[in-house]
């Protein structure tokens, strides 16, 4: 059970023969009053404090909320974009090798008459056994 400063003060000792001294007992009572209310008045001012320092730390965490996902949105804006140059640039390349594959194609056709006579030497097999050309190979882009 808490004793407040005005509880104290509340209480009425009855006079009474052999008893304590009055005016000492009162004395005792005002100090007792007085160091609690200054402890009352203490904690009040800790508390009011307390609630500041949260009201702060709130509007902090609200603050680094805040930064932290423009700074998210910012990171999530760079790696798109860095993405979308990587898949840009796979493209070219995709792009490059399937053109140079074609060409060596088209030259493979274009030289296949003169491998088939004998006139080129096929560049991977034996030169002495003419090849006919593959259909598939000769479909054009």
């Amino acid at each position: 059970m808490r004793v407040s400063s005005s509880d104290i003060q509340a209480v009425r000792f009855p006079v009474a023969l052999r008893g304590y001294a009055e005016d000492e007992v009162d004395a005792l009572l005002a100090l007792v009053i007085e160091t609690l209310l200054e402890y009352e008045q203490k904690d009040a001012v800790a508390r009011a404090e307390i609630d500041r320092l949260r009201s702060a730390l709130d509007g902090c965490r609200e603050a680094l909320v805040t930064e932290n996902q423009g700074a998210l949105r910012d990171l999530y804006r760079e790696t798109e974009s860095r993405m979308r140059e990587m898949l840009d640039e796979a493209v070219n390349r995709a792009e490059r090798i399937v053109g140079d594959a074609l060409a060596a194609g088209q030259e493979i056709l274009r030289d296949s008459p003169a491998r088939v006579s004998g006139e080129v030497p096929d560049p991977g097999g034996d030169s002495s056994a003419p090849t006919e050309p593959d259909p598939e190979v000769l479909v054009e882009r």
